[in-house]
């Protein structure tokens, strides 16, 4: 996450910290260094955000420097990137065909876009979109979170995202986190989520469109008495959150139990250790958090399980709390 600052509030944005100061940001220098670090310790997989990245001058810079030494990068990205900026992407991802460009889109038309983006954001994306894509560029993939309000486009959202030339779709639910917590979305019901997993998947196996689903939030949308559980692509998260201010994370509702700096990341040996204290965390947290799905995604041969009883237990603070207790450790 280059930076936290953002031209939109969105209803639903999980890490609303818009006005987080420019100057606690990392400078270009600081992050194309961690960049090269991670890159040369066999990092697969760079997506760079905000915020809304763009809104960095050095955003283009620190994708070409990202696109060089990793094999898979994207750009996530809320469309509304500067004019000026348009080209430079571009540049970059045709002098490297692995780069990806992901754009969030909440509805296929202005009336339930704009409901959660602001009034005139979906004629602005489009348009900075397709500018884009007239200068050479490539939209790759299309983010969306459903609810009950915008569940009745999914068909014409499919018909967006081929529109756009997008090869990935991924969609979220709406999860109970910064501004979402008071945003007025509703949530799909069980039997939404169910019905929309089963379309998915056919869109994946009649389209040939790589779908994600990242969701629903576990207790929320699928309440834990239900026998028939979502079944993740794995037990735990295998990522790790940089923050702009370069704190190193393993997931945003943790985000205060930190696993290092970006300034302190000198050696390999130093990313190595931050590594080790975010497999512990992940190992204690992942299997029970609530949130689980939204970093692991559903397993898209096998979304669902039988369980007897479910293991989840809540926010990620709450089951660190009850593990760090349980063993006795309370250091962070």
């Amino acid at each position: 996450m280059i930076t936290e600052r953002c031209n939109l509030k969105c209803v639903h944005c999980a890490v609303p910290e818009e006005d987080s100061p420019v100057s606690s940001e990392l400078t270009t220098a600081e992050w194309d260094a961690f960049i090269a670090l991670i890159a040369a310790e066999g990092v697969e997989a760079l997506t760079i955000s905000g915020g809304e990245a763009s809104l960095r001058a050095d955003a283009p810079l620190l994708l070409e420097a990202a696109a060089q030494r990793i094999a898979r990068v994207t750009l996530l990205t809320n469309g509304l990137i500067r004019n000026s900026a348009i080209a430079e992407f571009v540049a970059v991802q045709q002098r490297h065909p692995h780069v990806g460009m992901h754009v969030s889109v909440d509805g296929a038309s202005a009336a339930t876009h704009d409901i959660i983006r602001g009034r005139g954001t979906f004629r602005a994306t489009y348009s900075r979109l397709e500018a884009l894509r007239a200068a050479g560029g490539a939209v790759t993939g299309v983010h969306t979170v459903l609810h009950r309000d915008n569940l009745d486009e999914f068909d014409d959202m499919v018909a967006l995202v081929l529109g756009l030339g997008a090869s990935v779709w991924t969609v979220f639910p709406v999860a109970a986190l910064g501004r979402a917590r008071h945003g007025g979305l509703t949530s799909l019901t069980p039997e939404q989520w169910a019905a929309v997993t089963a379309r998915l998947a056919d869109v994946r196996s009649r389209l040939g469109l790589d779908v994600g689903q990242m969701g629903p939030v576990l207790n929320d949308d699928w309440p834990s008495h239900m026998p028939m559980t979502p079944r993740g692509r794995s037990e735990v998260s295998h990522n790790v959150v940089v923050g702009p201010d370069g704190a190193i994370f393993t997931c945003p509702p943790l985000r205060d139990h930190l696993l290092g700096t970006v300034r302190s990341q000198h050696t390999a040996s130093d990313w190595h250790t931050t590594l080790r204290a975010g497999e512990a965390i992940v190992e204690s947290v992942c299997r029970s958090c609530q949130f689980r799905l939204l970093c692991t995604g559903i397993d898209p041969d096998r979304p669902f399980q039988l369980v007897e009883e479910p293991r989840w237990a809540g926010r990620p603070d709450g089951v660190l709390a009850e593990r760090l207790s349980i063993t006795g450790n309370g250091e962070r």
